[in-house]
């Protein structure tokens, strides 16, 4: 049974949630824009 679905999130340098896993078609890209 699947009790849960994993998820991520992406936060940047000020704590301030960016982006959840289902809104991110590319991370390595996703992630190159905040840093």
């Amino acid at each position: 049974n699947v009790q849960s679905i994993p998820t991520f999130f992406l936060i940047d340098r000020t704590n301030t949630l960016q982006a959840r896993d289902a809104q991110i078609k590319d991370i390595e890209a996703a992630i190159k824009n905040l840093l």
